[in-house]
């Protein structure tokens, strides 16, 4: 006879990890369920769909990563920041590939991503170690969670090649697993009082609504 499934025990509860887990899961589903990503992964739209995508991507990531250099030296930001997750050149790289090299003039900021990008670059002038992390959380750890598959979807159904899919490309990781577990035990690894932890599980709830937010204006763009 099958056993019930256990219930989590307290500690793992406690965990700061599985609190952001927990915490944004349905913040997370509703971003993840937006029309955008629901055409992009099953076919409907085009490479230059893709292409508007990445260009937001790089919006996004040249903020995000401006203030987390900001705030490395408080030490929630120096427990989980590693460098060789930067996104940034490597989106440069991608659009270079998608655009041509006048990629950056054919940029325009959605106003989903403008909101986005003003919250990061707050966040940059007035560092907040909790809400720097959990900003890093959304975004980073669902990179790692699902980027090949988007890329595999990406170049079956729009025909990207891989020169243009950089920013899928975490190979310099090694394996993605032990280093996502790292990750998380860099994340539970931190001290964090009451108020600091409710700050970044609100602020993670928040990035989460910005990403739908991203994917909104890019529905709005390319209806099929």
């Amino acid at each position: 006879m099958a056993t019930a499934p256990s219930e989590p025990s307290a500690d793992t509860l406690s965990l700061i990890s599985m609190q952001l887990r927990q915490g944004t899961a349905r913040a997370h589903e509703d971003a993840e369920s937006s029309y955008f990503v629901a055409w992009l992964m099953d076919g409907t739209l085009s490479a230059a769909a893709y292409a508007d995508h990445t260009a937001q991507l790089w919006c996004v990531y040249s903020a995000l990563e401006s203030a987390v250099r900001a705030g490395r030296g408080l030490p929630e930001v120096q427990a989980i920041y590693d460098s060789r997750l930067e996104r940034k050149e490597k989106l440069e790289h991608d659009l270079a590939q998608q655009w041509g090299q006048d990629w950056e003039q054919q940029v325009t900021m959605l106003e989903g991503t403008s909101k986005y990008v003003d919250r990061l670059r707050e966040l940059e002038a007035n560092p907040s170690g909790p809400e720097l992390v959990a900003h890093h959380y959304v975004r980073y750890l669902g990179d790692l969670a699902g980027g090949q598959v988007i890329a595999r979807r990406v170049s079956e159904h729009y025909g990207v090649q891989a020169a243009a899919l950089n920013f899928h490309d975490f190979s310099e990781l090694g394996k993605i697993k032990p280093f996502r577990d790292r990750c998380k035990a860099g994340l539970d690894g931190l001290e964090l009082d009451s108020a600091q932890q409710e700050s970044m599980m609100s602020e993670a709830v928040a990035a989460f609504s910005h990403n739908q937010a991203v994917f909104e204006s890019l529905s709005e763009l390319h209806k099929p």
